[in-house]
C-alpha cells in the first residue's frame, strides 16, 4: 500500500513557510477536536510579498 500524496494545501503552506517576506509566525492556526483530531485552520500571509 503506498502513502497518500499530500493535498495541494499542504505544498502551498509549505511554500509559504519557506518564503520569509510571506509568512507571519504565529498567525497560524489549527483547531481540533476533543480526542485532537484536526478539524479547521487558517494561516495569514503577506500578500503584498515578492
Amino acid at each position: 500500500m503506498s502513502p497518500r500524496a499530500p493535498p495541494a494545501e499542504a505544498d502551498l503552506v509549505e511554500a509559504l513557510r519557506a518564503d520569509p517576506a510571506a509568512w507571519f509566525d504565529g498567525l497560524s492556526l489549527v483547531s481540533v477536536d476533543e480526542a485532537d483530531r484536526p478539524v479547521g485552520h487558517a494561516l495569514r500571509v503577506n500578500p503584498n510579498r515578492g
